[in-house]
Order: C-alpha cells, then structure tokens, then sequence
C-alpha cells in the first residue's frame, strides 16, 4: 500500500480484517486515489466509504476507502 498511495498522501487510521482493509487519512487529492489503487494487483473493490472533506487548515482532503486484499499473481 506504500508504494501505491502518493508521498502527499499518508494513513491515519488502518483496518484489516479477513480479505477487507479499511484506510482513513489525508490527502492532496482523494479523488485520484481510487484509479491509483486499483491499479494495483493486490487490491480489488476499492470504494470510498465516507463522503471526502476537505480540511482547510492542512489543505488536504480527509479519506476513508475500503478494498479488498488479493493475493499477488506470479
């Protein structure tokens, strides 16, 4: 998940349960975070779960996005 989410993004929180990761944090763009994520082949059904919120004071907008976790393919 590192090597996916842009250096202007970082976790806040972090819930992995069974084959479901649930992130909160905050970034630049959340919009952008979807596609980046789903381009990964370790990640599938990303959604947003919460509306995003822009937070004035850090200019950054506020996350929470639920995927779930395959297993790497050869």
């Amino acid at each position: 998940l590192a090597t996916v989410l842009p250096d202007d993004t970082w976790v806040q929180n972090l819930k992995y349960e069974g084959q479901r990761l649930e992130i909160q944090g905050y970034s630049a763009s959340a919009s952008g975070l979807i596609p980046r994520i789903e381009a990964s082949p370790l990640f599938e059904s990303v959604s947003f779960i919460a509306p995003v919120n822009h937070n004035a004071r850090t200019d950054k907008d506020l996350f929470q996005i639920a995927l779930a976790v395959g297993e790497e393919q050869p």
